[in-house]
C-alpha cells in the first residue's frame, strides 16, 4: 500500500502542521484514497449519552469530510483513567469536590493540567471509543466542505446525535490539534451526546516505499 510522509509541510493557506512517517492501512474505497492531500485523526477520549433507547454498546461514532469519512464501534465506559493510579484518580475527584480548578490540582499532585481536567470530566460519561478514528482527505471533500461532521449512529444507520467542528477552529491550534468537548444534538435540536475528543490534521505528501523508515 502508498505510503504517506507527514514530516511539517506547509499548507496552502500558510498554516504549518506536523507528524511522522506512518504507513496507513487501505481504506475501504481504494480509489478514493489516490490523490488525498489531509489525514484527519479523531481520538474520542470519553462521552455522556443520555438517550431513552439507545446504550454505548449501540452505536458506532462517525466522522465524515465531505464523502470522506469512516466509523468504529463505542462500548461502555471502563474505569481506566490512562496512566493514572487509583490512589491519584481519587485524589483529583476529592480535591475537585472543593472547587479546585484543574490548573490548581494538576500542579499540587504534579500531574499535567489536560490529564487532570479529562478525569474531572469523567464524571458522568459512560461511553468511550477505543479505536482512533482516521479519514482520508480528498481535495474534493475540501471544495464542498470546511467542517468535520461527527456522529453517532446506530448499526442500521440511524443518526443519534451530530456536532460539527470547523476547520478554521483546529488550523488555529498549536500543530493543527484541537481538544475539546463536543456537545451533539439530535435531529430534534436536544442535547444527546457530549464527547471529549482530540482531533488532529496532518498533511500527506507521498513517499517511495524503497529506503523508508516506518513506524506504526
Amino acid at each position: 500500500g502508498p505510503v504517506y510522509d507527514m514530516k511539517e509541510t506547509e499548507l496552502a493557506d500558510g498554516y504549518d502542521v506536523s507528524g511522522q512517517l506512518v504507513a496507513l492501512a487501505l481504506a475501504n474505497d481504494p480509489q478514493r484514497e489516490a490523490g488525498c492531500v489531509l489525514l484527519l485523526t479523531c481520538e474520542i477520549l470519553g462521552g455522556s449519552l443520555a438517550h431513552d433507547f439507545v446504550t454505548p454498546n449501540d452505536v458506532l461514532m462517525e466522522v465524515t469530510v465531505g464523502k470522506a469519512g469512516q466509523k468504529k464501534p463505542c462500548s461502555e465506559a471502563s474505569e481506566d483513567s490512562r496512566g493514572i493510579s487509583d490512589k491519584t484518580h481519587r485524589a483529583i475527584q476529592r480535591l475537585a469536590a472543593l472547587s479546585l480548578t484543574a490548573d490548581v490540582i494538576a500542579d499540587a499532585l504534579g500531574e499535567n493540567p489536560e490529564q487532570v481536567q479529562r478525569i474531572m470530566r469523567k464524571h458522568g460519561w459512560n461511553l468511550e471509543c477505543a479505536q482512533k478514528i482516521c479519514v482520508m482527505v480528498h481535495p474534493s471533500d475540501l471544495r464542498t466542505e470546511n467542517k468535520v461532521t461527527i456522529k453517532a449512529v446506530t448499526g442500521k444507520g440511524a443518526v443519534v446525535a451530530m456536532g460539527h467542528v470547523t476547520f478554521d477552529d483546529i488550523l488555529q491550534t498549536t500543530n493543527a490539534r484541537l481538544t475539546l468537548v463536543l456537545t451533539c444534538e439530535d435531529e430534534l435540536g436536544s442535547k444527546t451526546l457530549d464527547l471529549d475528543l482530540e482531533l488532529r490534521l496532518y498533511a500527506l505528501r507521498k513517499q517511495s516505499l524503497q529506503g523508508a523508515d516506518l513506524s506504526i
